[in-house]
């Protein structure tokens, strides 16, 4: 655990950052803690980011400011932001600049830019010549927090809290179409989702909590609010990739010992088998408890007695919610209580994917961060023909990973038979030449390291890096390299608050050979007094 400085907190363009070096890939993640505030982040290494996205961000009339910080990894890096339409104006380095217009900044490898404004920047979009990271959130963000009122059971006042929120952006292949998450425990006034689109007439569709279907049409840079007053299970579905946010509300909503918190949700296609994860123990402040502490997790319901927690099957008191069915869909949520501190999460069958949210609460204030995301890198074309047994890797570009068995049937219902077997079989039948390339990024599987828990997770042996020998890389592909440092960046937005601590909950590809031990991986956080795994 690394403890970053208050003074480290960014300004404007600022060359504060920290450099992260590890002997073999590790994951990394950070909490932003402050009086009475608090909330995480997962970092992104820089081998799957990209040039290119979509801030995504929170802002009101009763929030502090609305912020983002985009963070250079390499010397040279020239950014534009265009700023989305729904911000009146933004000043930086001096320059008030309007709803709609952009301006550039040159960063230095580490260097970061910070942007600030009351109105809300989510939609802003960024464009780099070179990789960047960005965080984003909110200084002091009420999320749906009620006007001051006398609440005749407590016999107090309620009033309107802030709370400091943050979430790393992931990068748009991280994107997907299909999104399911759970109420949040001890909460009952609901969530706020956020569903962002990249690309024009992106229809999303979601039912409310009367089971009415609701369909938008967005355009690139605009986004969807589905305010939830009644707490209940969603799906949100998109024609075409979007980033989905979770918000938790303001306390005073349904006077509740939590507060506003901010989570980027995982699309379905992004789901892993395996995560590794830390739960916080206690927040800053000394007159606050420590923080309850819950993993959501979303899974097919017919699988899900073989999920795993800590190596044992999870305890029927530990479940704050049991096994729930989510209406519509072959999918089931569980919301399992967890002390502070590392855990692991699996399934046995390494075929079974799910989604797992970590979150923590206590008075007037809470965190959030997913355990973990599928990441892969750019610019890679599938070859169907090259399938090996066991290879994890994608072979049909369906964004499921040796989900086939060796059976002389199509178990995933693609029309191929045998094409993505995931064990030592024999392969029943060849795939042929009908489709044999498709022009869509290839995902890799993925496994979590941390240096926290004890109880190892089952993996492939030798899981494989960069697919085999005959896919391509496209430029600036940013395909895992056995010669090359990894590079891992964090960027933690520093409002007026002193920024803490952290956790272990970001997913890196092995490579297939192992570099010596003495050659470092790398890495660049941007964070003010924070303590990184």
């Amino acid at each position: 655990m690394v403890t970053i400085p208050v003074n480290a907190q960014l300004s404007g363009s600022s060359s504060n950052s920290v450099l992260v070096s590890s002997t073999d890939e590790v994951s990394v993640s950070g909490i932003s803690q402050g009086k009475h505030s608090s909330d995480s982040f997962m970092a992104v290494p820089n081998d799957v980011l990209e040039r290119e996205g979509y801030i995504m961000s929170y802002g009101s009339s009763t929030s502090g400011n609305s912020q983002f910080a985009v963070s250079a990894t390499e010397d040279n890096t020239q950014v534009v932001v265009t700023l989305p339409q729904t911000v009146s104006s933004v000043t930086y380095n001096g320059t008030t600049y309007s709803a709609g217009q952009s301006f550039n900044a040159m960063l230095a490898k580490g260097e970061s830019l910070q942007v600030q404004s009351p109105g809300d920047l989510t939609g802003t979009h960024i464009k780099a010549n070179k990789p960047v990271a960005m965080v984003a959130g909110n200084s002091a963000a009420d999320v749906e927090g009620l006007p001051e009122y006398y609440d005749s059971k407590s016999g107090h006042m309620q009033y309107r809290s802030t709370d400091m929120i943050q979430s790393a952006i992931p990068p748009v292949q991280a994107w997907g179409s299909v999104y399911q998450a759970a109420p949040i425990a001890d909460r009952n006034g609901g969530e706020l989702y956020r569903v962002l689109a990249k690309e024009a007439n992106t229809v999303v569709s979601y039912q409310n909590e009367n089971g009415t279907k609701i369909s938008t049409s967005l355009n690139a840079g605009d986004y969807l609010d589905i305010n939830i007053n009644v707490s209940y299970p969603i799906t949100i579905i998109s024609s075409k990739d979007t980033m989905v946010a979770r918000f938790s509300k303001t306390a005073n909503v349904d006077i509740s010992e939590s507060d506003s918190s901010m989570t980027i949700l995982t699309p379905q296609e992004r789901w892993s088998s395996s995560y590794q994860f830390t739960a916080l123990d206690k927040p800053l402040s000394d007159d606050v408890p420590v923080y309850s502490n819950y993993v959501e997790i979303v899974a097919p319901t017919n699988k899900t007695s073989g999920i795993k927690m800590d190596g044992q099957e999870i305890h029927s008191d530990d479940f704050y919610t049991d096994w729930t069915e989510i209406p519509g869909t072959n999918n089931s949520y569980a919301i399992v209580r967890i002390l502070a501190g590392g855990h692991t999460l699996y399934h046995d069958d390494p075929k079974i994917k799910m989604a797992a949210q970590v979150y923590g609460q206590t008075v007037s204030e809470a965190y959030a961060f997913p355990a973990g995301i599928n990441l892969s890198p750019l610019g890679d074309m599938c070859l169907l023909w090259n399938m090996t047994v066991g290879d994890e890797l994608d072979n049909d570009c369906d964004g499921q990973v040796d989900e086939e068995t060796a059976n002389n049937q199509d178990d995933d219902g693609d029309g191929l038979v045998d094409e993505d077997v995931f064990s030592n079989q024999v392969l029943l039948q060849n795939i042929t030449s009908a489709s044999i390339v498709k022009m869509v990024p290839h995902w890799r599987t993925t496994t979590v390291v941390t240096t926290t828990p004890s109880t190892p997770i089952p993996t492939t042996e030798d899981s494989r890096n960069a697919g085999n020998a005959n896919q391509q890389k496209s430029s600036g592909s940013g395909i895992f390299d056995d010669e090359k440092d990894l590079i891992i960046t964090i960027v933690a937005i520093a409002a007026a608050l002193a920024l803490i601590a952290g956790g272990c909950c970001l997913y890196f590809a092995l490579r297939k050979r192992k570099r010596p031990v003495e050659e470092e991986e790398e890495g660049t956080c941007i964070c003010a007094d924070s303590k990184i795994f």
